[in-house]
């Protein structure tokens, strides 16, 4: 067997297949946060069941540590997690905009509890902040065509912007206090 062959076979060419799978499938619809908070998750629950196995329960936690390069701290607070906790329904950044537009204190009508309309940019709470709050790095330019491509916004001539709460539900099955869709 020659260098090149076995390079083709190799565990990190097997992983990088597997995430670039993944990735594929979930652009968009999950965050790099959350993907790796459930490979963290899946590192310590599958090196915790092996340490078990092997009747190691003294050094479970130092041999978990040994092959996933976690800390200690890590590693207890992964133990201490459900897969519900990691799994949670609010997974893109997408979904997390509007799931704060919807719930946090800043962007609610205090008269009537639904999202407030949204000024593009400018002083006090605006479009653009809000997404600065959930993703730095990504334009107000990207988050409104995303948006208006799935009508789930609509923005009048003065620029300020509207939320489709009832679209946005439909779409994502958001966990939105049902006064707030109506």
């Amino acid at each position: 067997m020659d260098n090149a062959e076995d390079k083709s076979h190799s565990p990190l060419r097997e992983l990088h297949e597997s995430l670039k799978f993944i990735v594929e499938r979930y652009l968009g619809e999950v965050a790099h946060d959350v993907l790796t908070d459930i490979i963290e998750y899946e590192l310590v629950n599958v090196a915790h069941r092996r340490a078990l196995q092997k009747d190691n329960r003294l050094k479970t936690q130092s041999h978990i540590g040994f092959v996933t390069g976690l800390s200690p701290e890590r590693i207890r607070k992964v133990l201490n997690q459900s897969a519900r906790d990691i799994c949670n329904p609010i997974l893109s950044v997408e979904q997390r905009i509007i799931h704060t537009w919807c719930t946090h204190e800043d962007y609610i009508d205090e008269c009537n509890g639904r999202p407030k309309k949204l000024l593009i940019s400018g002083p006090g709470q605006t479009f653009q902040g809000l997404i600065n709050r959930i993703a730095r790095g990504v334009t107000t330019k990207t988050v409104i065509q995303s948006f208006t491509q799935k009508s789930l916004i609509s923005i009048n001539q003065r620029y300020w912007v509207s939320l489709h709460v009832n679209n946005a539900v439909e779409l994502f099955d958001l966990p939105i206090s049902p006064q707030i869709v109506r």
